[in-house]
């Protein structure tokens, strides 16, 4: 089983939490086990140290108080006991010196016992003992632990020899207690029985730890991590696109729920990807088919669409687009980053030339519910035959197509702006007038193509010799007007002179031409209607015509 699956963990958990559980059971059990251990030698010592007064006793009441020593020595050769002594209540051992002896003697007054050649003091506990003191107190045994020179643990017990009242003949009636008994046992044998019965303890508990874990990692592996990893699968597959998976209504309560949730949501995510896709094909139906190029980015800037038309469009490959980034996706980034940067109403289609192509670019952020941005998107269109046809019919409507000089729509646009120019900055501003002298014969004798010949050479003189700031515009039939900005009307008296002396050179197909030009002035804001002007200018033309034509005459002013 892998360590890191749910069954594992739920195992490893649980094991955990009965280790730790028998653990400390174990350690319980071995602790009363311990004690009981202990409390049982405790009392078989007891009754050891007891029957051992007992029996010292009996030696000295047959009065054989010699032999008493001889008995004490022998006990310390019994198997677990290291030392046996009998003290005098104040700690000394007894049978060393002459002092018992000279007392009993004395009470009897007589010699039954013989003192001790050698005698020596021996101090075996301090008087102040607290178990000695204790035993001499209490009438009772009393122990304590401690430990030898080789730090074994051992056991001692003070028993105390009571002063019955088969001893008052020798020994009085007073103390209480005549001497204590002291035997010290090693625990060797104890401790080795409390090791082994903690070792079978845990021995015992580790057999019962590894079953637990087997039968716990078996009803999980069955119970839980079996329909976790089926569910699991299922959803492997379905995240890789496999959304008809089901799985399996398990015998648990919370597996079959959830096993009936994901059933239901595998259903609805079929249904919907069904949906999405469909949606999705009309969209890359559309998006490919459409003639407008489209590139559109994530939320870090990359491309990660574009369609055909865009690269029909730029010249350039899908990866070169992707590999130019989308600030490049013409040839000045400016473009893409105003943009970009573009909100409101003012937001509107840049154009501009690529190459031989005029193109009309869109581009803005694109932002999710809370106003983040998500990425960017650009709409190119190919505008160059619109714009030229734009520009075409522009011409039409301002263009007269016989001269190919401004139409008369365009002159009264145009002279009425130069006005109110000149008005607002007292600028001088003058036209002039003139029309073919006796163009009608050019019609009746040579018909209307030469007379349109005529007008076309004319107006191709005209243009020839103004200036680049001048506007000649066809005012009607073979009549002719010219406007002169930042002009007083003698420098357009000059050039109009000069328009007529070009004429006058002039020959179309052998035929020689001369107009009649009327020139008129606003001198300097003093006229506020261009037709006030034109009236002006026709007015002089007319009197150049009564001149004899083929003259130039200024407005009166």
């Amino acid at each position: 089983m892998v360590l890191n699956t749910v069954g594992a963990r739920i195992t490893m958990v649980f094991a955990a939490i009965m280790t730790v559980g028998l653990i400390l059971l174990v350690s319980f059990y071995a602790k009363t086990q311990q004690d009981q251990i202990i409390e049982q030698n405790e009392q078989s010592m007891i009754k050891v140290t007891e029957s051992v007064s007992e029996g010292l006793q009996a030696v000295m009441l047959g009065g054989y108080a010699d032999i008493a020593k001889t008995y004490a020595a022998n006990l310390q050769n019994v198997p677990g006991i290291i030392d046996f002594r009998i003290l005098r209540t104040d700690g000394l051992e007894a049978f060393l010196d002459n002092k018992t002896i000279e007392h009993v003697n004395e009470r009897k007054d007589e010699e039954l016992f013989d003192p001790r050649d050698d005698e020596t003091e021996r101090k075996i506990l301090p008087a102040d003992h607290a178990e000695l003191r204790l035993a001499v107190s209490e009438e009772k045994t009393s122990f304590f632990y401690s430990e030898d020179e080789n730090e074994q643990r051992i056991l001692t017990f003070i028993t105390p020899i009571i002063n019955k009242k088969d001893c008052y003949d020798c020994h009085g009636s007073k103390p209480a207690v005549r001497g204590v008994l002291k035997l010290t046992t090693s625990l060797a044998a104890v401790d080795e029985e409390i090791s082994l019965a903690r070792v079978n303890a845990y021995k015992i508990s580790v057999v019962f730890i590894v079953i637990i874990i087997v039968l716990t990692a078996y009803m999980i592996r069955h119970t839980v991590v079996n329909p976790i990893r089926k569910i699991t699968q299922a959803m492997h597959l379905v995240s890789s696109g496999h959304l008809e998976q089901k799985v399996p209504e398990f015998s648990g309560q919370e597996f079959k729920t959830m096993a009936k949730s994901f059933n239901l949501m595998s259903s609805e995510l079929q249904t919907t990807y069904n949906g999405l896709r469909e949606e999705h094909d009309k969209i890359t139906t559309l998006i490919h088919s459409t003639n407008e190029g489209m590139v559109i980015t994530d939320h870090y800037g990359r491309i990660v669409l574009t369609n055909p038309a865009v690269e029909i469009i730029l010249g350039k490959s899908s990866e070169e687009i992707i590999l130019g980034g989308f600030l490049h996706l013409v040839d000045d980034p400016e473009i893409i980053r105003k943009q970009i940067n573009r909100t409101g109403k003012s937001h509107e289609a840049t154009e501009f030339a690529y190459g031989d192509l005029t193109l009309h670019i869109m581009a803005s952020t694109i932002t999710n519910a809370l106003n983040e941005p998500i990425g960017t998107a650009a709409l190119i269109r190919d505008v160059t035959k619109e714009v030229q046809l734009t520009r075409e019919l522009e011409h039409m409507s301002t263009i007269d197509g016989l001269s190919n000089l401004f139409n008369r729509r365009y002159l009264d646009n145009k002279l009425s702006a130069e006005l109110v120019r000149s008005n607002r900055y007292k600028t001088d501003l003058s036209i002039f007038l003139f029309d073919v002298d006796h163009f009608k014969k050019f019609n009746d004798e040579h018909g209307h193509d030469q007379g349109d010949r005529v007008l076309i050479s004319l107006a191709n003189t005209v243009k020839k010799t103004i200036r680049e700031i001048d506007v000649a515009c066809r005012y009607g039939g073979e009549e002719f007007l010219v406007i002169l900005p930042e002009t007083d009307q003698e420098g357009a008296r000059i050039i109009a002179e000069r328009v007529r002396e070009e004429i006058e050179k002039m020959a179309v197909d052998g035929l020689n031409v001369t107009v009649s030009i009327g020139v008129s002035s606003s001198h300097k804001g003093e006229v506020t209607d261009f037709l006030q002007m034109i009236q002006a200018a026709d007015k002089a033309l007319y009197i150049a015509k009564d001149n004899g034509r083929n003259n130039v005459v200024c407005a009166e002013e």
